[in-house]
């Protein structure tokens, strides 16, 4: 059981209920996907949209774990009911010499990525009607799910380069359907800052920020985590204003503590639901990037929705205490090379299941945390399990032996972290609803 500082009993053991009901559930809803990412990240990338995926075990990180072939490929079962698919394009990476010749451009490396994105999943779409179908509000998700297919519902990461007239308003969202957008990403941009990472990334992606937070901290940041400096910048701010005026919602994913602070008046406002597609608590991913107190003090109060994403590198404080747990139990593994290694037998695929259930606790409702693939994001996915696997059916026995990394396994993956049954319906629906009430269509 994981242990937390400011934990109280009745979360405690609201966890122990959470953590020991062990009922099937069906994949219904993948808060934030991602097939499209060669275009988004360039030659870092391994794989393409169209192809099979290229990773074959749990670690793999720049390789494609899924794409519009194996999505197309997927039993019917197997496919989530609703997916948020969310276009990105880097301003720096997305570069390539070979296409776009000694023309540098990051504005423009965002930009073209993302529609050479778009137009690749509309064909997809396009050639397979019979099974999916982009949706604009909650109501036109639940009809095309109740038809058999996939609801799509669009997502853009990062909207600098994307968003700035009225022609890239009316195109993306009254044209194409945009329904949320996480204003900015992985880089500060003329919108604003973003959430700050590991020192490794902060300083890769958001280095003068970074370091200006380390000398505005005087370094003490460098001992807990450090924060961006950086707001939203005043067109930054009518950004957001015009998304919220036209009924776009709002994903805090990446915003830092500044911006967190400046959006929630406006939600509190207008009455309007957090969402956070693709994150984790910071109690297990201790970095501003984490979701902070702020939010979850907000969705307790208000109502909102997390997606989790499932790796091992967005709960690296949950491991560490599950490592120094099992070398209690078991001191005679302490020179072993890896925690994953001996009779701790620890895996990231049972924490992460602890995380959820602490998530779901924290936040006061089960409807209120599902699950985020984030899929071919640059991140690893969680390490195999272990028990007596010939108990188990096919698809569980291939998660526990093989770990979790591709999205024929996700199906797999929601019913081995379901804490009750009807989970994936529970929060399904509870997207619907709170979408509608961003939307308010009828």
């Amino acid at each position: 059981m994981l242990r937390v500082n400011h934990f109280i009993p009745s979360i405690l053991f609201t966890l122990f209920i959470l953590c020991n009901i062990h009922t099937p559930a069906s994949a219904q809803i993948d808060l934030h996907a991602h097939l499209h990412m060669k275009p988004g990240m360039g030659a870092m990338i391994k794989g393409d949209f169209n192809q099979a995926p290229t990773a074959d075990r749990w670690s793999d990180r720049f390789q494609m774990r899924a794409s519009g072939k194996s999505l197309a490929e997927l039993n019917a079962p197997l496919k989530p009911k609703l997916i948020i698919m969310s276009f990105y394009g880097h301003p720096y990476f997305a570069y390539s010499l070979s296409r776009d010749g000694l023309h540098f451009d990051r504005r423009e490396n965002a930009r073209n990525a993302v529609e050479r994105e778009y137009q690749e999943f509309k064909t997809f779409i396009d050639q397979h009607s019979d099974h999916f179908k982009i949706v604009r509000n909650a109501n036109e998700a639940r009809s095309i799910i109740q038809s058999g297919k996939t609801a799509i519902v669009l997502s853009l990461e990062g909207a600098w380069g994307h968003l700035e007239s009225t022609e890239d308003f009316n195109k993306w969202v009254n044209e194409r359907g945009l329904a949320i957008v996480t204003p900015v990403h992985l880089t500060p941009d003329e919108l604003g800052g973003n959430a700050l990472m590991s020192t490794i990334i902060s300083l890769a992606n958001s280095t003068f920020d970074f370091i200006a937070s380390v000398w505005q901290s005087r370094g003490l940041c460098l001992k807990t985590f450090c924060k961006s400096t950086e707001g939203f910048s005043p067109a930054g701010v009518k950004l957001v204003d015009e998304l919220m005026n036209r009924k776009v919602w709002i994903d805090f994913s990446h915003a830092n503590e500044i911006e967190v602070n400046s959006l929630l008046p406006k939600l509190e406002k207008n009455n309007l639901p957090l969402i956070a597609t693709h994150t984790q608590l910071r109690d297990f991913y201790p970095v501003e990037r984490g979701l902070g107190n702020a939010e979850i003090n907000y969705i307790r109060k208000h109502d909102g929705i997390i997606g989790l994403i499932p790796s091992q590198q967005m709960i690296p404080a949950a491991m560490k205490q599950a490592h120094d747990e099992a070398l209690i139990a078991h001191p005679e593994e302490k020179d072993a090379a890896s925690a994953a290694k001996g009779l701790s037998c620890i895996s990231s695929l049972n924490v992460f299941k602890k995380t959820v259930a602490y998530a779901i606790a924290t936040l006061g409702a089960p409807e209120r945390v599902a699950l985020a693939s984030d899929i071919n994001a640059p991140l690893d996915g969680l390490s195999p399990a272990c028990g007596d696997v010939l108990k188990l059916d096919e698809s569980m026995r291939d998660l526990y032996l093989r770990g979790y990394y591709t999205y024929s396994q996700w199906n797999t993956l929601v019913r081995f972290t379901s804490p009750e049954e009807n989970w994936s319906d529970r929060n399904l629906e509870h997207f619907l609803t709170l979408w509608g009430r961003v939307r308010n269509d009828r």
